[in-house]
């Protein structure tokens, strides 16, 4: 399926919200990711966090980062840090930076600055261990880890409201696809939402953003960049009907398209009437 839009050139280069600074202790480039552990909304930072955290190690992946680095300085590093100031990290947070750091390895350190946690009742806010290794005892990668996470969040925000709340079963996020004409990496990803069905729908485009983007880290997607090639793009379209799309989901989107002002993601959204997009699944 092919979409055609009119589509403003990104860049790549580190999140407005995030600062670089040098360390001399470190040797090292050292890139502040800010995250309040007071936002209510725990699910909607967490998620904001992910983001963050992916478009800043893409920046670095581009060399858009290192202009803190002092004049015949040699074999400086990079690292990258979550402060949450004078708050403490939330459980779903953590979880996002765990699987994270677990991919980076010591490529690039991720460290978090997090205050004391308050006390509070632990049985009330378990959260289960999210798995490392499939059902064949190998180890995950980016893509189920993610997954799982993004079930368990699901899981947590339906506990946290007292409903049942889980990405549909039948959801399957869209492949990417090099746009040769344009030097860009496309995906599409299309939902068909029922009426009415705003907080399953808001799931529903948080769990194929998540999945679709962090796609871009396996080796089948890095394939498709030709060799030499620079400072792509990444066109993100998400399609949605407007009978499913609420408050919830529009403000969902919303979020989605200010957190990737001024990366290499062109984030674009479309809310249709339902027949526009039953037209957009029925194209192979």
């Amino acid at each position: 399926m092919v979409m055609s839009f009119f589509r403003r050139k990104a860049t790549a280069q580190v999140p407005e919200n995030v600062t670089e600074s040098w360390s001399p202790q470190d040797n090292a480039v050292v890139l502040t990711v800010p995250f309040n552990g007071a936002d209510r909304e725990a699910v909607t930072a967490a998620d904001r966090l992910t983001t963050t955290i992916v478009q800043t190690v893409n920046a670095v992946q581009a060399g858009e980062v290192g202009d803190s680095i002092p004049a015949g300085t040699t074999d400086a590093q990079v690292k990258i840090v979550v402060d949450c100031g004078t708050t403490s990290i939330t459980p779903l947070g953590q979880q996002a930076v765990d699987i994270l750091r677990e991919r980076l390895g010591k490529s690039m350190p991720l460290e978090v600055l997090s205050a004391p946690a308050p006390e509070v009742d632990e049985a009330a806010v378990s959260l289960p261990e999210i798995p490392r290794t499939g059902p064949d005892g190998k180890k995950l990668g980016l893509w189920d880890s993610l997954k799982a996470a993004a079930e368990h969040q699901a899981q947590a925000q339906a506990a946290a409201s007292g409903t049942t709340l889980a990405p549909r079963a039948d959801l399957v996020a869209p492949h990417f696809t090099w746009d040769t004409e344009n030097s860009a990496l496309r995906a599409d990803i299309v939902i068909l939402g029922e009426a009415g069905a705003d907080a399953q729908t808001r799931t529903d485009v948080a769990y194929l953003v998540e999945q679709t983007l962090a796609s871009l880290g396996t080796p089948d997607v890095q394939a498709l960049v030709p060799d030499g090639t620079a400072n792509h793009e990444i066109w993100l379209t998400v399609a949605v009907n407007d009978d499913a799309a609420g408050t919830l989901t529009r403000r969902k989107l919303d979020e989605g398209e200010k957190q990737f002002e001024n990366t290499r993601v062109d984030f674009v959204v479309m809310i249709e009437p339902r027949e526009e997009i039953e037209k957009m699944l029925a194209v192979d």
